[in-house]
């Protein structure tokens, strides 16, 4: 599992029109929420530069570290935002109800709820996986690198003159 969060383009026409009350203010849900993505576009841009280079030295503990991090980042940003749009999807039921929101406006909250739901899931499997890279990397005292691969060991990098 590759692939970085992309959230689509669209987003903001998606929840575009709908108008919650978050900490006291009553705003348009997309402008509420422009902190949090501005938080995940720079956390996936990280993402991309970190995974990037470890493609070219996949036993860069220091790499590997940035990763988490980020993955930290970019889930708990994920989260806030998960938080806010379902902070928003009981706002816009009522809306919906009381005539002042359309069906379509609400379903496309929907959308947006569960496309977050599943980029949370993506990134916490990524950060299992990264934790088990980082955690399966084994250092001996030859100063030979493996990692392991699911059940296979892989001798990456060996530094003695002596070999591994």
């Amino acid at each position: 599992m590759s692939g970085l969060p992309s959230w689509p383009a669209d987003y903001r026409s998606r929840i575009k029109g709908i108008t919650v009350e978050i900490g006291g203010d009553t705003t348009g849900l997309d402008k509420a929420l422009k902190s949090v993505n501005s938080s995940i576009k720079t956390t996936q841009s990280g993402l991309k530069d970190v995974s990037k280079l470890l493609k070219l030295d996949p036993t860069n503990t220091e790499l590997l570290t940035q990763k988490q991090k980020l993955l930290k980042d970019a889930i708990g940003s994920t989260k806030e935002k998960l938080d806010a749009l379902k902070l928003a999807q009981e706002q816009a039921k009522a809306q919906l109800e009381s005539g002042d929101l359309g069906q379509d406006k609400y379903d496309a909250l929907q959308r947006e709820i569960i496309e977050t739901e599943q980029e949370l899931k993506r990134l916490q499997e990524q950060a299992i996986e990264s934790n088990a890279a980082l955690a399966n990397k084994e250092i001996h005292p030859s100063g030979c690198i493996s990692l392991f691969f699911t059940g296979e060991i892989r001798r990456i990098s060996c530094n003695t003159p002596v070999g591994c």
